[in-house]
């Protein structure tokens, strides 16, 4: 499936219209943000369960930092799917990861999936279709020749091959099938 441009021709993500905090099942304290799927920001700074060095600026998520609007959806539902491993649509995903991740870890993947995404942008690419093995590889090579350490490489890994095992999950673009 391509990007596409009009609103019309993209159905709506299973995730629209629900609670962040609702759809991957955390307690936020009262009085707390909300956040919606659909906002282009996630501040998850009332979340009960968050460890006490957890900073405040690793729990909001801001997703307007990805270049391609396409992908921010992308990166939203590839978030949600990671943290909402009840979800129904996740669980009938045969390849989705069944081992639950924190928030902190959530926020983690984001900020890789960003690199990734605007890596991909700058590179000239528009859709996720689009994308080849040479665009892997090379990005691979940046981020080794930027000084990513094993650990940082090992998550950049992840994050691109865990990318197709939720494109079916995926509303606005995905790696071609």
């Amino acid at each position: 499936m391509t990007a596409t441009t009009s609103s019309e021709d993209v159905p709506a993500s299973p995730f629209s219209g629900r609670r962040v905090h609702t759809l991957i099942g955390v307690d936020i304290e009262h009085g707390a943000p909300q956040p919606w799927f659909d906002d282009e920001c996630w501040p998850l700074t009332g979340v009960r369960s968050l460890p006490v060095q957890v900073r405040p600026d690793r729990v909001v998520w801001d997703f307007t930092t990805i270049v391609n609007p396409a992908w921010r959806t992308v990166a939203k539902e590839f978030l949600i799917a990671m943290l909402a491993l009840r979800h129904e649509r996740v669980l009938a995903l045969p390849a989705a990861r069944r081992e639950p991740i924190a928030v902190i870890t959530g926020f983690n993947r984001l900020q890789t999936t960003l690199g990734w995404f605007n890596w991909l942008a700058e590179d000239g690419v528009g859709s996720l279709h689009e994308l080849t093995q040479d665009h892997c590889d090379r990005y691979l090579v940046h981020r080794l020749e930027s000084g990513a350490s094993a650990q940082a490489m090992a998550a950049e890994v992840s994050v691109v091959k865990n990318l197709a095992r939720y494109g079916e999950l995926f509303t606005t673009d995905r790696y071609r099938g």
